[in-house]
């Protein structure tokens, strides 16, 4: 026998047992959950000791230095197993009763459910008439409010301290179109994604282009330096990025573009007119002839660099380097 192993009574049965875990002082999980319960002979309900007027109690236990969740251990142990992101609930109403015949096990949305049906608990849709109202509540105790409006205590709390629920904004004009409309978030301006759209361009009267003075960006997908330079013409809306020239070519010839390049027929670098823009093919590749073949060899930049310097892709100057095909005859 291990020298720790000693005979010990258990607290809630009195049955002598060999106890081998000096913080064991029960002889079986069972008598150690029972200890922790008391049983109301009025609604055969078993409830949970606790100590003064506790409002919000978790119920949990101990055995061999391991804790349990009371209701969750009831219910598995003495009816059947659940997932782990089911709940328990009571169906007595008792909020610290573990009786296995009074708990039910569902998912988050079925407790709520069974809750909102019983009248244990109200739940609330939010609207900024009753967060005006919350805000203004004298009470300091955010649990009365919460138990008024049938929300919890940490949302009374949020929307006073001004992280939940911003001011609500007022009616605004949107500035392409002049009509007037509720935003649905605070730093939205336009009414529509085709308003935010026609609010950053201007319209040159000699030749009708659309002169884009919205955002602009890198483009990473650029052929030339030149392209690269002038970016991509891009705007937001409902924190979503769009891409200017793809976003009207499509919206006014009713087309899917799969990352397909655009350019301007007029000639004008900024112009987003959809009746100025078509679509442009990959540009050609140039031959290399033997002495440029020759000399990247013997380039020792990076393979991107030269193949910017020639005009080529990348994949040839890495057929020119390791001899592949045609360029190994040379």
């Amino acid at each position: 026998m291990d020298y720790r192993a000693f005979y010990k009574e258990c607290h809630y049965c009195h049955k002598i047992f060999i106890n081998t875990e000096k913080s064991t002082f029960y002889c079986s999980i069972e008598c150690a959950f029972h200890n922790k319960c008391k049983t109301n002979s009025q609604n055969d309900c078993w409830e949970y000791k606790i100590s003064g007027k506790a409002k919000y109690v978790q119920l949990v236990f101990s055995y061999q230095n391991k804790q349990y969740m009371g209701m969750r251990f009831s219910y598995t142990h003495y009816k059947k197993s659940i997932p782990n992101d089911w709940m328990i609930f009571q169906t007595c109403k008792n909020r610290i009763c573990v009786n296995p015949n009074h708990l039910e096990a569902g998912t988050r949305a079925t407790a709520m459910a069974f809750y909102t049906r019983t009248g244990v608990m109200k739940c609330t849709k939010l609207n900024y008439e009753i967060v005006e109202k919350i805000r203004n509540d004298q009470r300091i105790n955010n649990d009365e409010i919460a138990k008024d409006y049938g929300i919890v205590r940490n949302t009374v709390s949020r929307i006073r301290n001004g992280l939940l629920w911003g001011k609500q904004e007022k009616e605004k004009v949107c500035p392409t179109c002049r009509t007037i409309f509720k935003p649905k978030k605070h730093n939205e301006s336009c009414c529509s994604i085709i308003c935010c759209f026609h609010s950053n361009y201007k319209v040159r009267e000699k030749d009708k282009c659309w002169i884009w003075h919205g955002t602009m960006k890198a483009d990473k997908d650029a052929v030339t330096e030149r392209v690269k330079a002038q970016g991509l013409k891009v705007f937001q809306y409902d924190r979503i990025t769009y891409r200017a020239r793809s976003f009207i070519y499509k919206h006014h010839n009713k087309t899917k573009l799969d990352r397909a390049l655009l350019e301007a027929k007029c000639g004008e670098t900024m112009c987003v007119n959809p009746e100025h823009l078509r679509l442009r093919g990959k540009p050609k590749q140039r031959k290399l002839n033997d002495a440029q073949i020759i000399a990247i060899r013997l380039d020792p930049r990076s393979r991107t660099a030269i193949s910017k310097d020639y005009n080529v892709s990348r994949q040839l100057i890495d057929d020119v380097k390791n001899l592949v095909g045609t360029y190994a005859k040379i």
